[in-house]
């Protein structure tokens, strides 16, 4: 599995649309399958743009993984887009997704890697 990490300074314009992107592209690219993780600090918006509804998988998976978690259990936290992606969503709120990467963040990267 590959990892590609897309970061962007507060309020940058594109960040979240590059992010989708490369997450439609790469499977044909690659012959991997994609999962998009939202991680955005200052609160994630997938959820309201690709109507995820208030699914915030990040808090559910930070909360599963705050002992460690096995890289292949992360996809059953992962909301399908329209597009067929998994994504795993944050939540809006950027006190929420502070405390998710607080109480999971070494863990998650871990699985990540």
């Amino acid at each position: 599995m590959s990892s590609i990490g897309v970061v962007g300074l507060a309020g940058s314009p594109g960040v979240t649309t590059l992010a989708v992107a490369l997450a439609h592209r790469l499977p044909a690219a690659t012959d991997r399958p994609a999962l998009l993780v939202e991680a955005d600090p200052d609160g994630g918006v997938l959820g309201v743009r690709h109507g995820l509804g208030a699914s915030t998988g990040l808090t559910k998976l930070a909360s599963a993984a705050r002992a460690g978690i096995a890289a292949a259990a992360i996809d059953e936290f992962a909301s399908t887009m329209a597009s067929g992606v998994p994504a795993i969503v944050a939540p809006v709120a950027a006190e929420q997704v502070h405390a998710a990467l607080r109480a999971a963040g070494t863990h998650l990267a871990r699985a990540f890697s």
